[in-house]
């Protein structure tokens, strides 16, 4: 199976899939967001498959949407690209929630805006001390409404409201005091190594269950999800936050000084 923007390798009883848009900072366009999808897809269907590692590169995991695409759809009068783009990154998330195998998020670099939903969809999360997450949302008057029914059921709603409003780097170490990671090691590979030792001695059976049953206890519902995707549409037609957002695809200017 042929990806351009992921890599994926099957292994005895796992997947590993690794984003791979480096020059674009691994942002999310439209083809890393429905292959991503078909990717997971794919590993679920394998009934030996237990879980799914996602994993980026050594400087960075995610940062979030891609702006320089978005850019090309953001007109007021015309939402459907937006909408899309919305759609599909909140039915990766979904998916993420609800396939049975075991997602493991492994953080190595930067994870920035949306970077940060994949991390908050994924069932465990293994970072290393070189580990950066930021939620930049409200820097383009936007909200990260489509990462925070995810990162509030990992973490507590105030420190998800915290993120956001604040805007601040978080080191591994205190993301991990706030749940958002469930492992901090300075090598990654070795604390993932020692999971997939312990699920090689686990059925599939077993893990499944586990999964649906504590999901089963906070699902996200796909009304919230919709709720979400329809409060990012309507962010993205405002004229202002359109303006930043062109601004920095076309210079890498920066939102707070799109009006100087």
């Amino acid at each position: 199976m042929g990806f351009d923007t992921i890599s994926l390798q099957q292994h005895d009883f796992h997947f590993t899939i690794e984003l791979n848009r480096h020059a674009a900072r691994n942002s999310l366009n439209d083809k890393m967001l429905m292959e991503l999808q078909k990717a997971i897809q794919s590993a679920s269907m394998e009934t030996e498959c237990k879980a799914v590692v996602i994993k980026g590169n050594s400087e960075i995991f995610c940062a979030g949407m891609d702006l320089h695409e978005l850019s090309t759809c953001c007109t007021s009068e015309n939402t459907g690209g937006i909408k899309r783009w919305a759609t599909n990154y909140m039915n990766l998330l979904y998916l993420m929630h609800t396939t049975p195998k075991i997602i493991i998020a492994k953080v190595d670099g930067n994870v920035l805006a949306g970077g940060v939903g994949l991390v908050a969809a994924s069932d465990l999360v293994i970072a290393s001390s070189k580990a950066i997450f930021r939620l930049t949302e409200i820097l383009w008057g936007l909200l990260p409404a489509m990462v925070a029914p995810f990162l509030t059921r990992r973490t507590t709603i105030q420190s998800a409201y915290a993120m956001a409003l604040l805007s601040r780097s978080i080191d591994a170490k205190e993301a991990q005091s706030i749940r958002l990671v469930d492992e901090v090691h300075e090598n990654s590979d070795v604390a993932l190594q020692q999971i997939l030792n312990h699920f090689e001695h686990l059925s599939n059976t077993t893990l499944e269950e586990l999964k649906r049953y504590f999901f089963g206890m906070q699902r996200i519902t796909k009304k919230t999800c919709q709720h979400a995707v329809e409060k990012t549409v309507e962010l993205l037609t405002r004229q202002e936050i359109q303006k930043k957002i062109c601004a920095y695809a076309s210079s890498r200017q920066l939102p707070w000084n799109t009006d100087q």
